[in-house]
């Protein structure tokens, strides 16, 4: 599956992980900022753990039930239908493989994919958000290179002196910078303290207050955390839950980081003061866009004062023993949901190309179960054989007619692709006409079909994707006109993502003559201007045109069988190479049961003879000639 196929399962889960956090956090709306922090860190942490869990875990095999009802109805081929290959000749296509163009198949009413519409908007809102995460990092690390450090004895003994008093072990780097409203602190491993040109003029209050809040920002590892959150908003954009989320963290950190100033002793109303002047002094629309933990953000600040002035606040830190407890609980949510899936029913999806790697739309991918082939054959025997089934088709087709068609094979056409499409009419009365037919063994065979089958068509950029398979054996079946039919069977277990890349070949065409005895001596036969432009014209300019036979000859009766009246039937197995030449690769003819010989091998050699004059203007896929198969069948009778 790709990338597109994971993502709204990924976000659906990253949803509920983050939802179930934001109604913890309400409910411990009571309890202390540090509190609602850590379980928003935590469930921030397991949202990124969910699709690494997703891909590793191993697979629950849960038996799953077999659906009891089918996508879209199998489609019924009479028997004895065939379409014209556009040349001299008696010549026919494989059913299993006919010559065309695919765009001329049924693709009325096809809508453009969701994945091709909604991909480009995800882009873009990720490229968006990215950007502006990455330029505000970009931004710091220049302010960064621009600043100068710190040597005034007195920040650098109150840092020490908070350092110790926070138990904060990492060394952190103090810088000054020329911009006049920047304050703000980032770094996990090597932290920095920015604060604005003009700090060294501010008094011993002002300087304690403010490295206690960013030192705090660093014993916490505020900005590791914000910034994760940020990354999970950018991919996660179109998700409302995301942009909660984030912002209930940028608060709670703060509103944490105030409760540990408050709890070194400063005084509330002091530190109130000292953050209503600096907000006033620090006040710059770009301290919203900044990914460092700015200590004097307008957004927040009365919320904040009016905690700083509430004595009856939890402000007490969060104890190891409570973060452990939730983190065990934040896994025993993340990792049932995060391999839920791999108990479920899987999902196949893949690529349907040509021998030159375009991708292919209107393929008709057909997955079924495995052990339903034999019922399946014995099923598609009855319908050929209905002379009920034929009744319906013949229905349709005089409708057709009565509403003005002309052309006969134009709505032989149309009335084949209403019955594989199964519209509802027609497979209304298709389905009827069986029951009718096939009385009781209907119910069963329908059943049985109905049970494990799944048929969709690839898209416009040859994508399929076939959702809630149960784990078990499948056939699946790949039919596009003008390519030889592909099936394989493939094994899908629980929850399981399969992926498939399957490459169509050019199909085979089939002619078939009939030599009389009686028919005179056969002379090489081409194709008129008119005749050829005609037939050029009605292959059409699409990406795969059948070839075209501009010289024949049809074989001649052997001479020295005429008077005996030998009769036979000759088969070649060739090939019309890229090069518009006939090349004869197998002679099957009738053989001897007791001599195990060739019966009249003349015959043989009169249908290789005429062959080898053949031309042809070869198969042409995507402008290119390609090799194409070819069975001649060749009938030699007595009978005028």
């Amino acid at each position: 599956m790709t990338f597109w196929g994971v993502l709204p399962e990924v976000a659906l889960k990253v949803s509920l992980v983050v939802l179930l956090a934001l109604a913890v956090v309400w409910c411990l709306r009571r309890r202390s900022a540090a509190a609602r922090h850590w379980v928003l860190s935590v469930a921030v942490g397991c949202a990124f753990a969910v699709p690494v869990l997703s891909a590793l875990a191993p697979t629950w095999h849960v038996p799953v039930a077999q659906p009891w009802s089918v996508t879209v109805p199998t489609a019924v081929r009479f028997a004895g239908e065939t379409d014209t290959l556009v040349q001299s000749g008696e010549t026919t296509l494989d059913p299993n493989a006919t010559l065309g163009n695919p765009a001329a198949g049924p693709r009325r009413g096809r809508r453009p994919s969701t994945a091709r519409l909604m991909l480009p908007i995800w882009i873009i809102g990720v490229a968006g958000l990215g950007a502006a995460l990455l330029l505000g990092l970009v931004r710091l690390a220049w302010l960064s290179a621009g600043a100068t450090a710190v040597t005034d004895p007195r920040w650098l003994e109150q840092v020490a002196r908070t350092a110790a008093r926070l138990g904060l072990r990492r060394p952190v780097r103090l810088l000054q910078s020329d911009h006049p409203t920047l304050l703000a602190t980032w770094g996990l491993l090597w932290p920095k303290v920015m604060v604005p040109a003009g700090a060294q003029a501010w008094n011993e209050d002002r300087i304690r207050v403010v490295l206690a809040h960013e030192l705090a920002h660093i014993r916490r590892g505020d900005w590791a955390v914000q910034l994760g959150a940020d990354v999970l908003r950018t991919l996660f954009w179109f998700n409302p839950l995301m942009w909660v989320a984030t912002r209930c963290l940028r608060r709670d950190s703060e509103l944490a980081c105030d409760d540990t100033v408050l709890g070194l002793g400063v005084d509330g109303s002091e530190y109130a003061t000292q953050l209503l002047d600096l907000a006033k002094a620090l006040r710059s629309p770009a301290l919203a866009l900044s990914p460092g933990m700015a200590m004097a953000r307008p957004s927040g600040l009365e919320r904040r004062i009016t905690a700083m002035m509430n004595p009856t606040l939890r402000r007490q830190p969060f104890l190891r023993r409570s973060r452990l407890g939730v983190i065990a609980a934040a896994l025993a949510v993340t990792i049932p949901l995060a391999v839920l899936a791999q108990s479920g029913p899987g999902t196949v999806s893949g690529t349907i190309v040509d021998s030159t790697g375009q991708p292919w739309a209107g393929s008709r991918v057909t997955l079924s179960s495995a052990g339903l082939d034999k019922e399946e054959t014995t099923l598609r025997t009855m319908l050929d054989r209905s002379e009920v089934v034929r009744e319906a088709r013949t229905i349709v087709f005089r409708g057709h007619a009565e509403l003005g068609d002309t052309d006969p094979q134009a709505t032989k056409e149309r009335t084949q692709r209403e019955l594989e499409d199964a519209d509802g009419v027609v497979r209304i009365k298709r389905e009827v006409a069986v029951r009718r037919s096939l009385g009781e063994d209907a119910d069963v065979a329908f059943l049985h079909l109905d049970r494990a089958r799944w048929s969709t068509r690839s898209d416009d950029v040859g994508r399929f994707e076939i959702a809630d398979v149960p784990p078990g054996d499948y056939r699946l079946a790949v039919h596009l006109p003008g390519f030889a039919s592909v099936e394989e069977h493939v094994t899908v277990e629980a929850g399981q993502r399969l992926q498939r890349q399957i490459a169509l070949e050019v199909g085979s065409i089939e002619e078939t003559d009939t030599v009389a005895a009686s028919d005179p001596a056969p002379v090489p036969t081409s194709t008129s201007a008119t005749t050829h432009e005609e037939q050029r014209q009605r292959i059409g300019d699409g990406p795969l045109q059948p070839p075209i036979k501009p010289r024949s000859l049809t074989p001649a009766y052997p001479d020295v069988l005429r008077a005996s009246g030998a009769q036979g039937t000759v088969i070649l197995e060739a090939l019309v190479a890229a090069d518009g030449s006939f090349q004869v690769l197998n002679v099957l003819t009738p053989v001897d049961p007791d001599l195990l010989t060739p019966v009249q091998p003349e015959l043989a050699r009169a249908a290789v003879a005429a062959a080898r004059q053949w031309q042809f203007e070869p198969t042409r896929l995507h402008g290119l000639p390609v090799d194409t198969r070819m069975k001649v069948t060749v009938h030699f009778t007595d009978e005028s």
